[in-house]
C-alpha cells in the first residue's frame, strides 16, 4: 500500500473539507442503514469467515456490536452503493473490561481525558485498503478530533497492525486472544502527533494540520504508554525537509 498516493488522491478531491470522500463515506443513523451494516458484517464474518461471533443474529443474518454504549457506525460504499467497509467508533472506552483486555487499564486510569475506541473494522474482500476505506478512516479521525478526543485506542490482527503503523498508530500493551477473531494487537493513536505523521508520511498529516496540536502534550501522553517504534520506521532514515521524497514507498 502506498499511503502518500492515497494522501495525494484525497487532497485532489478536497478530501478534508467535510471529512470527505463525499457520498462514499457515511455515518449510519437510520434503522435501514444500521441493518445494512449489520448484514454486511454478518456476510464477512459469519458467511465468509465461517465463524459465529457474539452478536450474530442467524435468523436475520445480521451481526451487531456487543460492547456496551452507543457507538457511531461509519461505513463506506462502492460505486453501486453497496457497503464495502465499516467500523464502530465509541467516544470513550465502552467498558473497563475492554481497557483491561487491551492491557491499558492502569494507563486509562491515569489519563485526565476520555479516549476514542475503534472496533469492528470490517472490509469487503475486494475493498482491502481501497481509497474509500482510507477515506472512511480519515473521516473517523476528523470526527474524533471534532469531538475533542486526543487519543484513539483499537486492536487488530497482526497483519493489519503493519498498515495501522503506516497510518501513525503504535503497538502498545500486550497481545491478547479474542475468541471470535484470534490474536489481537492493541494499538494507540496520538491524534496530535503531527511530527510522527510527517516523519512517516502518514495520510493523516493533511487532516491533523487543520487542528491545533500540542507537541509537548503528545510527548507526555506517550510516556504513559508502553509503545514500540514500528519496524519500518526503525529501519528507514527520516525524510529530510524539502527532499520531495516520502517514506514507505514499496
Amino acid at each position: 500500500m502506498n499511503l502518500p498516493e492515497f494522501a495525494e488522491a484525497l487532497t485532489e478531491q478536497s478530501a478534508v473539507g467535510e471529512y470527505h470522500g463525499g457520498a462514499e463515506v457515511r455515518i449510519a443513523t437510520t434503522r435501514e442503514e444500521l441493518e445494512a451494516v449489520a448484514r454486511f458484517r454478518y456476510q464477512v464474518h459469519v458467511e465468509r469467515g465461517q465463524r459465529s461471533p457474539p452478536g450474530a443474529d442467524h435468523l436475520q443474518r445480521m451481526l451487531w456490536p456487543t460492547e456496551p454504549g452507543s457507538p457511531w457506525s461509519f461505513y463506506a460504499v462502492d460505486a453501486p452503493g453497496q457497503v464495502a467497509g465499516c467500523a464502530s467508533l465509541w467516544l470513550d472506552l465502552p467498558s473497563r473490561e475492554s481497557a483491561e483486555r487491551l492491557g491499558l487499564g492502569k494507563v486509562i486510569d491515569r489519563l485526565s481525558m476520555p479516549v476514542a475506541y475503534l472496533d469492528g473494522l470490517t472490509l469487503a474482500a475486494d475493498a482491502q485498503w481501497s481509497r474509500r476505506v482510507a477515506r472512511m478512516l480519515c473521516r473517523m479521525y476528523c470526527f474524533t478530533r471534532d469531538h475533542g478526543r486526543l487519543i484513539g485506542i483499537t486492536h487488530c490482527n497482526p497483519i493489519l497492525a503493519a498498515y495501522y503503523e503506516r497510518m501513525g498508530l503504535y503497538r502498545c500493551g500486550r497481545p491478547f486472544v479474542r475468541d471470535e477473531s484470534g490474536l489481537q494487537i492493541p494499538m494507540v493513536l496520538f491524534l496530535e502527533d503531527v511530527g510522527h505523521f510527517e516523519k512517516i508520511g502518514s495520510l493523516l498529516l493533511l487532516y491533523a494540520r487543520r487542528y491545533e496540536n500540542d507537541a509537548l502534550r503528545v510527548a507526555r501522553l506517550k510516556d504513559d504508554f508502553d509503545i514500540r517504534t514500528p519496524f519500518f520506521e526503525r529501519t528507514r532514515k527520516p525524510v529530510q525537509p524539502g527532499s520531495g521524497s516520502e517514506p514507505g514507498n514499496e
